[in-house]
Formats: structure tokens, sequence, C-alpha cells
């Protein structure tokens, strides 16, 4: 047995079901994992709590439950993260450390920092990736599609059938 083993969420659902369900002694368990019968014991005080932030969220590969410290900052930051993603606008970590400053200001948290250990967790807590939105990902403007087809169907009006080709994209 290790002298501190870190186990993760969704390790800790299957020991709770095991417990729960009396498929193994908690002995047996406790063997299987590899664990301390106090870390079992742990674990299954704290159920409700494991529980809990499993239905708050996707908590499977991470192995500790922390709460963000400043939830209502979090909170509105990813609103605006969501509104601006959702406008295919482009949002650095830079930009999303000022954002939060701007937001902590605005509540009257003086003492928030949004360093880039913060950033990392924060994009961790909610799965947000620092890609770049461009090419295909974007959403087609269907006024651009209607006014092009229009265009198109124009200049197809200006040829014989005989002289109309179909032709494939390959990429």
């Amino acid at each position: 047995m290790c002298a501190q083993k870190s186990i993760d969420i969704s390790a800790k659902l299957k020991i709770l079901e095991e417990v729960e369900t009396g498929t193994f002694s908690k002995t047996k368990i406790t063997e299987r994992y590899k664990i301390a019968k106090s870390t079992l014991s742990t674990i299954i005080k704290y159920k409700e709590k494991i529980d809990a932030a499993v239905a708050a969220g996707s908590f499977g590969s991470m192995r500790h439950i922390r709460k963000a410290s400043h939830k209502d900052i979090e909170n509105e930051l990813l609103a605006w993260f969501k509104r601006a993603r959702n406008s295919n606008v482009s949002i650095s970590g830079p930009l999303m450390k000022e954002k939060a400053k701007e937001v902590s200001v605005s509540i009257g948290i003086d003492n928030f920092q949004s360093s880039d250990g913060w950033l990392w967790r924060f994009q961790k807590r909610y799965k947000i990736s620092s890609h770049v939105v461009s090419g295909e990902t974007n959403k087609v403007n269907e006024n651009d599609i209607t006014e092009w087809l229009k265009y198109f169907y124009g200049i197809r009006r200006s040829y014989d059938e005989k002289d109309i080709f179909k032709i494939y994209i390959q990429s």
C-alpha cells in the first residue's frame, strides 16, 4: 500500500457502488484498490458530497472536489465567455484574465488575482479550450448563402444545359 494515494472521482464512485451493493467486503475493497481502511471510511463519509459534485458537473478524472473561491466571478465570466463564443469571437487567456478582473471590480471584490494558475483551473473546471475559432468551425451567415445562390443562379441561366458539368471537391 502507498503511503498516500490519490483516487480520482470515478474510482470513488465505483468504490461507493461496491460498498452499497455489498459485492465485496470492505477489506476486499481496500485490497482491490490498494487503499487504507481510513481512506475507504473517508470516501464513505463524504458520499453525499461526491454524489452532489458528480451531479453538478463531470469530475471523472479529477482527484479532488474543489470549489471555486469566487464562484460569483466565475459564473459571470462563464456567461460572458459563452456569449462571446456564440458570436464566434476568439478569446485568449489574457483577455479572460482581464475580463475576470473587470468582473471582480464590478462585484466589489478587491483582493481577486486572476493569475495563470487561476485561469488554468477555471478552464479545466468548465472544460474551456483556448483554441482559435476559425475556418469551418465558424457558422456561415444565412444571408450570405441566400445572396450567393441568387448570384449563382443568375450566372447559371446564361449557360446552356450542355455546358454545365458537375464538379466534385476533393479535400
